[in-house]
């Protein structure tokens, strides 16, 4: 949700990766379908691992949980952000919509902040702690890792 939120309201003023210490590969459809509810569709995203993203290349991680302490994240040097946001894994489709308003909120005021005169494009990333599609266990795809 992040990923598309940034990645839209931003208009190119950054490029955001969303990314999970136990990703599933693929979105659940609460997802798809609270951020369809905003006009906001998921192709070409899937639910991708810290080492699927360029770490290495990103100005600001932003978790949306509580600390993500990974070995990834030990060595990244920028700016660390912590949002809090709770995952609705296994609720009903309101704690999805709670979850995606918070995300909403939280990323346009990131943006807000980013489009202060002198701000440069940055690079961002909003890992999690469990899976990055605030998803829960489809049953017809691999078990969800609890962390």
């Amino acid at each position: 949700m992040a990923e598309a939120f940034a990645n839209r309201l931003s208009s190119g003023r950054l490029h955001a990766y969303s990314a999970g210490s136990h990703p599933l590969g693929y979105i659940v459809p609460e997802t798809l379908a609270v951020m369809d509810e905003k006009g906001i569709t998921l192709d070409g995203q899937w639910s991708k691992g810290l080492g699927e993203v360029p770490l290495h290349a990103m100005d600001v991680v932003i978790s949306m949980g509580c600390d993500v302490n990974t070995p990834a994240l030990a060595s990244f040097v920028g700016k660390k952000i912590q949002w809090g946001i709770p995952d609705p894994y296994g609720c009903d489709l309101t704690a999805y919509r709670e979850a995606r308003d918070l995300i909403e909120k939280h990323v346009q005021g990131l943006l807000d902040d980013l489009n202060r005169p002198g701000k440069e494009k940055v690079k961002a990333s909003a890992p999690t702690t469990r899976n990055s599609n605030e998803g829960k266990k489809d049953p017809h795809g691999p078990e969800r890792k609890p962390s």
